[in-house]
């Protein structure tokens, strides 16, 4: 496992820089967690960093990578590509997703979209992490 271990049991499991061309949010960088039991009930949530050095710069997100009750082998936590504005529905509800915060305090979640099975190489997690209005 390549991730670095916290004190609470949480691996941080991949950095996706701002504006960066991978499927980030524009204003912050996201970093994510792998967690497998916190996610049983916090699962996507993002929230303000515990790491002072992180807090205005990034949102701290739970997720599920290779720490999770999969079978075989996992690479890291990959993030789907989307538009800023899109429309975008789940679980039955449309909603638009943006790259940016829309109005102070707004809080991006990260939508578990599956896993990436990609032939032979090691299975992903992929996540659509978006502010949702």
């Amino acid at each position: 496992m390549t991730g670095t271990a916290s004190a609470a049991a949480y691996y941080l499991e991949a950095v996706y820089n701002a504006k960066s061309v991978d499927g980030a949010l524009s204003d912050k960088h996201l970093r994510l967690y792998d967690n497998a039991q916190d996610a049983k009930e916090h699962h996507g949530w993002c929230y303000v960093p515990g790491d002072r050095a992180h807090r205005g710069s990034s949102w701290s997100c739970t997720v599920v990578g290779r720490s999770g009750t999969y079978n075989g082998s996992f690479g890291t936590v990959r993030l789907r590509h989307y538009s800023d504005g899109q429309s975008w529905t789940a679980n039955g509800k449309t909603s638009r997703i943006y790259k940016t915060a829309q109005y102070k305090g707004q809080r991006p979640y990260c939508l578990y979209l599956g896993i990436l099975k990609p032939g032979a190489g090691p299975n992903y997690t992929v996540y659509l992490c978006a502010y949702w209005v």
